[in-house]
């Protein structure tokens, strides 16, 4: 068993449960747990061992303390990431000093791209709460963005890169063309063959003519932007922490 900070009782180490979520990221848990039976406060081995505080980019000047939203209930200001704007439902890192919020699955994202026309390191998030304006040409960015957390502005991807004609994906098995739009006359809806979700016609994909298929620019990006050995052809360096 271990004595968490986060909790007032001991937790005990299961082999598994079924149908358990994490109090900490609100993630199913399959495999060894700790837990507490009596208050029903269940936590993935690998949360129950993170560390009690860090120091992250999104925000240097300060060490950030993980925190049970319950601690901050009262203050609903604190209640939103500060990286990514969404509602922080569950434990957050917090700097009390800055009333800095930054959610746990933020707090394992890392700036790692290098654009020349700002400072910072920059980070990809492949959605943000609320929209914003791009630093560079001043329109809303509403979806895939980049963001210089520490300087709190957002770039459109395109407005930063030079996005490649061709790309690989996972999902498909032939390169995929950069598409200005696409337009399947035979349809009134217009979907996205990676994520499955509608996409607007009027908007670049990725296509593959052969096959029929394609895919959102942020759908693709978003899987090779994961992947430390790629997008040598993007405007803009990667930085490897490894």
């Amino acid at each position: 068993q271990i004595k968490d900070f986060i909790h007032f009782h001991p937790l005990i180490l299961f082999e598994s449960k079924t149908g358990i979520c994490c109090s900490l990221c609100d993630g199913s848990i399959h495999g060894p747990l700790y837990g507490c039976t009596k208050c029903d406060f269940y936590l993935h081995k690998s949360c129950a061992e993170l560390p009690p505080e860090i120091r992250h980019p999104f925000h240097p000047q300060h060490p950030l303390t993980l925190t049970p939203n319950l601690q901050i209930i009262h203050h609903s200001s604190l209640f939103f990431c500060g990286a990514c704007s969404k509602h922080c439902k569950t434990f957050t890192f917090y700097c009390k000093e800055c009333r800095f919020n930054l959610g746990s699955e933020c707090a394992f994202l890392m700036p790692t791209l290098k654009c020349d026309s700002h400072e910072h390191l920059l980070t990809f998030f492949k959605k943000v709460e609320q929209n914003h304006e791009c630093k560079v040409c001043g329109e809303i960015c509403s979806e895939s963005v980049l963001r210089c957390v520490p300087c709190g502005v957002y770039f459109h991807i395109h407005c930063v890169a030079v996005l490649p004609q061709t790309i690989q994906i996972g999902c498909h098995r032939h390169p995929l063309m950069l598409t200005d739009s696409l337009v399947e006359t035979s349809s009134d809806e217009f979907y996205c063959d990676a994520c499955k979700e509608q996409r607007k016609p009027n908007q670049s994909v990725y296509h593959c003519e052969d096959c029929n298929f394609a895919a959102h620019v942020y759908c693709a990006i978003s899987e090779v932007c994961l992947h430390p050995f790629w997008l040598k052809d993007l405007a803009f360096l990667w930085v490897c922490y490894i």
